[in-house]
């Protein structure tokens, strides 16, 4: 399980200071750090991006996440400007796509106050006190909150109540009398089936988005393994482990909502 982490500094040289200490965390093995970004609100209450390191498969959960802050702070231009960095999915709160709960967002934006700057990353720990200690000591309020598998399982859900829907019209479909009953039915079911296809489309990616971001998690985590002394190798083993899990979890939530979405028109169940 991974968890994101939004370290709020009064200053710049507090936040880089903080990143430093990150970095250390990561290199001694208290912590695995997958992506990182350093961040500050400007006096109009706006989110700007100063530093990034989320490229890549390892990245994209973490620029998913700072997109949606910069919706969440800057309001409709917020929208577009985390639209056009290619990280904010459908609007500022879109929890299908960014992974956190809406208080996560809510607690950010309340202690994330303009002036302010923060150290955003995506991290693996195996309990929170040396990450709270350090950025503690350089004056840093850390804001977390354990990655859940719900948006996977919100996909899921949704996919079941499209196919609802949609055996619901073909079932009024079949006992249709009218002749312009039928018309509008299978106009209806028409777009149901457009609704579903796409749901399925978008199943498929996220399993292939997932693999992606699992290879390239595991390759970091064996990266940091490799210079490990052996009793901190034996806690990233066990992160490696943990990470597997999550992913299978997710992966069947996904491969699911696929299913659904393909069986209730018989569309080749392919993923």
């Amino acid at each position: 399980m991974t968890e994101f982490a939004v370290v709020i500094f009064p200053d710049r040289a507090k936040a880089y200071e903080g990143l430093r200490a990150l970095t250390e965390l990561h290199d001694e093995g208290s912590a695995t750090v997958y992506a990182t970004a350093v961040v500050h609100r400007d006096a109009n209450g706006a989110l700007k991006v100063d530093e990034r390191s989320y490229e890549g498969p390892v990245g994209t959960a973490l620029a998913t996440l700072v997109g949606a802050l910069i919706g969440v702070f800057g309001g409709p231009a917020g929208v577009v400007a985390g639209a056009a960095t290619g990280t904010l999915i459908g609007g500022t709160r879109d929890l299908l796509h960014v992974d956190v709960s809406d208080d996560f967002l809510a607690e950010t934006e309340t202690e994330l106050t303009p002036g302010k700057f923060a150290v955003v990353a995506e991290i693996a720990e195996d309990w929170t006190a040396p990450l709270d200690v350090r950025m503690g000591r350089i004056g840093g309020t850390v804001v977390r909150e354990s990655r859940d598998a719900f948006a996977d399982a919100l996909m899921q859900q949704r996919a079941d109540a499209m196919r609802q829907s949609f055996k619901h019209f073909e079932a009024e479909r079949a006992s249709a009398r009218a002749e312009d009953m039928e018309d509008r039915l299978d106009a209806q079911l028409a777009r149901e089936q457009k609704r579903l296809q796409a749901m399925a489309d978008k199943a498929r990616t996220k399993i292939e988005e997932r693999k992606a971001e699992l290879n390239s998690k595991l390759e970091a985590l064996q990266l940091q393994a490799g210079k490990a002394t052996p009793a901190v190798r034996g806690r990233i083993e066990q992160r490696i482990a943990a990470l597997r899990q999550d992913f299978e979890g997710r992966e069947e939530q996904l491969r699911r909502a696929y299913e659904l979405s393909t069986e209730a028109f018989k569309a080749p169940a392919q993923a």
